[in-house]
């Protein structure tokens, strides 16, 4: 590296404002991890917990911390891995033979997408035409507001306004807590319900339960991608910095399809002490991010469930 390229180094460097760690300063940057959250909050908390603690009261309560036990590393793994290379895990997976792992989520994406997505979609759609229609007088059918709230969220993602997606997610996600939270205490159960965490029953009947439990909660490994993906979009931190170095010759530009993994690595040595100070700070929020997302999602299920041995339970519902 020349000296002016060093110079131009650490004259940008030198401009990036430090972000506050402080709780408060930390919540504003938070995204990702409240994104993966909202998103495990769907089939696992929605319909298999209450299906759970309606069909066998608090015998399955124990499904749920082991789900979140084991998967999480699985998920904290994203975060760590964009945010100490400033690079996605798709592109990680560029690296491998034959770029298999790439053709794998291509193929579990677009059924997801097909399924999954589709009936978000046809719910949010619903939703909107009992608000509008129902209630309002809208004359709108029900797949006229799913074409609007499809090309809304496209045109929001391909646009890059993820401030705005990280805001109202932030909301929406306070007045799920906040509602979840008092349905709950208006009538609490009791601390011997608490026990069945401990509790390793099976009771008949239950095994599909629980593959749907340690399977969806707190969601799909792969939503992990996008959280990965989400967090480089963001350009801070090492996925600020790292176009810098790579411009100064300081590490391998990298090229997802010829690169190799060898060249996801950074030499940390090499970028201004004020970079590295930066880098820490982005990578300690992004952590806090996936934790606190990971906890509330954590809580949440745990309420679901709760909520349904206390107010359904014993349900004849089957399936």
């Amino acid at each position: 590296m020349t000296d002016e390229q060093s110079a131009r180094l650490e004259q940008v460097v030198g401009k990036l404002s430090l972000p506050s760690t402080s709780w408060r300063g930390m919540l504003r940057h938070f995204g990702p991890g409240l994104i993966l959250m909202m998103t495990g909050v769907g089939t696992s908390h929605l319909v298999t917990a209450p299906t759970a603690g309606g069909r066998f009261e608090f015998a399955l309560l124990w499904c749920i911390p082991i789900a979140y036990i084991f998967k999480y590393y699985g998920f904290e793994m994203a975060f760590r891995f964009t945010n100490a290379t400033g690079k996605s895990l798709i592109e990680a997976y560029g690296t491998a033979w034959k770029k298999w792992p790439l053709w794998y989520v291509m193929i579990t994406t677009i059924i997801q997408s097909a399924i999954g997505q589709a009936g978000r979609l046809a719910a949010a759609a619903a939703v909107a035409y009992y608000l509008f229609t129902t209630t309002v007088g809208l004359p709108l059918s029900q797949t006229h507001y799913g074409l609007v709230v499809a090309v809304s969220a496209v045109a929001i993602i391909l646009y890059g306004n993820y401030a705005a997606v990280e805001t109202a997610t932030k909301i929406l996600a306070g007045m799920l807590v906040a509602c979840t939270f008092l349905v709950f205490f208006f009538r609490p159960v009791g601390l011997d319900a608490f026990s069945h965490f401990f509790i390793f029953e099976t009771p008949a009947g239950s095994w599909l339960v629980i593959a749907a439990f340690l399977g969806l909660l707190p969601t799909g490994i792969d939503v992990s991608l996008q959280a990965s993906e989400w967090g480089k979009a963001k350009k801070v931190g090492m996925g600020r910095i790292r176009p810098e170095l790579e411009r100064a010759g300081l590490v391998p530009v990298f090229d997802p399809f010829s690169s190799s993994k060898v060249d996801l690595a950074v030499d940390t040595s090499k970028i201004p002490a004020h970079g590295i100070e930066y880098c820490r700070r982005w990578f300690q929020i992004g952590l806090w991010d996936f934790r606190l997302g990971h906890v509330v999602s954590f809580m949440l299920a745990t309420i679901f469930l709760l909520l349904a041995a206390t107010w359904m339970y014993p349900s004849e519902v089957a399936g």
